[in-house]
């Protein structure tokens, strides 16, 4: 019996989406979606698929459950998505926004150096937390604007694939509402986690990383 292609996705609540809660184990989010895509699209390709997302995570939340949450599960295809609760909690902190910032590049740095050193084959794609909003003026989108930038220097400095979330549902609001991607302008309705599912799933293909 062939070994199952093992995928994991890491985030906050955007990949949780109720799976620590209501809708074990998957959440009802794009991580269910995306399993749905692959067993329809790759009816013969042995898979599973791991949602580790946690509500509230940052970055830190991330770094301390790393090692039992992926480096320990040695998974063959590694998303991962964080960093607009950096960005909220950025709003109210002590310490100045560039430190944050800086900070918490250092610590996604980090991440991807000690899972590319202990699993030198799991294929890592990156995405980039977003913030759904018209108004250019709101700082938390100033501050995820930022952290965005960071992520993809990261993704060119490793060589990894890279989903821009956050250019993809800006460019949609000329024509759509902000609620039409998510209520609050951070957690997607269905509409909005299908757009990350199909988005993923197509990246996948494009990178040849859904190995049959």
């Amino acid at each position: 019996m062939a070994t199952p292609f093992r995928i994991l996705c890491m985030g906050n609540s955007i990949t949780d989406a109720g799976r620590t809660n209501d809708t074990p184990p998957l959440g009802d989010g794009y991580v269910a979606r995306l399993k749905d895509m692959i067993e329809t699209r790759h009816p013969s390709l042995p898979f599973e698929i791991l949602n580790k997302g946690i509500c509230g995570n940052t970055i830190e939340g991330l770094a301390l459950r790393w090692q039992r949450d992926v480096l320990d599960l040695a998974p063959d295809l590694l998303t991962l998505l964080i960093g607009i609760n950096d960005a909220h909690v950025t709003q109210n902190h002590p310490s100045p926004e560039e430190k944050r910032i800086s900070h918490f590049l250092e610590l996604y740095n980090t991440l991807i150096r000690q899972t590319q050193e202990t699993l030198p084959k799991t294929s890592m794609v990156l995405m980039t937390p977003f913030y759904i909003c018209k108004d250019p003026c709101i700082p938390v989108l100033k501050t995820t604007e930022k952290m965005v930038r960071g992520i993809l220097d990261l993704a060119e400095r490793y060589i990894l694939p890279c989903l821009n979330l956050h250019a993809l549902f800006q460019s949609l609001l000329d024509r759509s509402r902000e609620n039409q991607w998510a209520s609050d302008r951070v957690h997607p309705t269905p509409e909005g986690h299908t757009l990350i599912a199909q988005t993923l799933y197509d990246t996948l293909n494009q990178h040849h990383l859904i190995r049959s």
